[in-house]
């Protein structure tokens, strides 16, 4: 026989549906049940209640299962997504930033578990013969033209011990590899480390007149690029605030010279000042006659 029922509207999307008398259903699914508790957080007492329900309480092997299936294939798709790609890619710059954050506060403090220990300690004498066979064996294959006997054999001299550049190779690739280095250091390292007594009074003229500015700002468009003194990137004026020692006073030293060219011709303009020499009228008065055009 069927038992009685009731007809109800549910109160999310007014649907009607059939219930028992004695259910105390108010939705028509799911859905509409947790489109309900959205926001919404579960007391202290009712999580302990459906804790103390389920002790006891086995899953049976099918759910087990696909859980299971559920969850490599879950993890499949994720390192498909992930494969080959940053944080930074993958989340964005900020979330990218407090996951590293986050990791780097776990392991503050942890010791590494191979600090000291040497593989045999750790897998055992077969085994760590074989992981070390395995290894060997990979970075065998990566060595182009050399034979894998020879290879890492002790007694080996490498080809550069004891030469120069100028036994090795020719002047133009010297030249080439000289220029890559010093625009690596050049971007990557600031130099000096100290700002010198004409700089600072610079800075403060600048900071006086309210100019915002850059200090060592690295110019790579140049075939001399160097890192000049002051730079202001809305102009885009470079101040050189020179020394009359180093910078061969009243005359300026070849390489500066050479390098006033190249930056006009690059689109900056250039002003110099020998220390001792300027004062925030004579800075003011010279940066207005650069901003004005003609």
């Amino acid at each position: 026989m069927r038992k009685n029922k009731k007809k109800l509207n549910c109160l999310i999307c007014d649907k009607e549906f059939e219930v028992i008398f004695s259910s105390k259903r108010k939705y028509c699914s799911k859905l509409c049940s947790g489109k309900m508790n959205i926001g919404k957080k579960y007391s202290k007492e009712h999580n302990k209640n459906i804790s103390l329900s389920k002790i006891g309480k086995k899953l049976s092997k099918e759910h087990i299962e696909k859980n299971r299936i559920n969850s490599i294939l879950g993890g499949q798709k994720i390192s498909k997504i992930r494969k080959g790609k940053t944080y930074i890619e993958l989340y964005g710059k900020e979330k990218a930033n407090k996951i590293k954050e986050n990791l780097s506060k776990k392991h503050m403090g942890q010791k590494a578990f191979m600090k000291g220990k040497k593989w045999e300690n750790i897998l055992g004498k077969e085994k760590a013969d074989k992981f070390k066979d395995k290894i060997r064996r990979g970075v065998l294959k990566t060595t182009k033209g050399v034979a894998p006997k020879s290879c890492f054999k002790k007694g080996n001299i490498p080809y550069n011990k004891g030469k120069k550049w100028e036994e090795i190779f020719d002047i133009n690739t010297i030249e080439e590899r000289k220029r890559k280095w010093r625009k690596i250091m050049n971007e990557k390292v600031i130099m000096p480390l100290k700002d010198t007594k004409p700089e600072k009074e610079m800075q403060k003229i600048l900071d006086d007149l309210n100019i915002e500015y850059n200090k060592h700002f690295c110019i790579n468009n140049i075939k001399h690029f160097y890192q000049c003194d002051i730079f202001i990137p809305r102009e885009k004026i470079i101040i050189e605030v020179d020394g009359k020692y180093w910078h061969n006073y009243p005359n300026l030293r070849p390489l500066d010279i050479i390098r006033n060219k190249e930056l006009k011709e690059a689109g900056y303009k250039v002003l110099r000042f020998w220390e001792g020499e300027f004062n925030t009228n004579i800075v003011n008065n010279k940066l207005l006659k650069l901003k004005t055009p003609g």
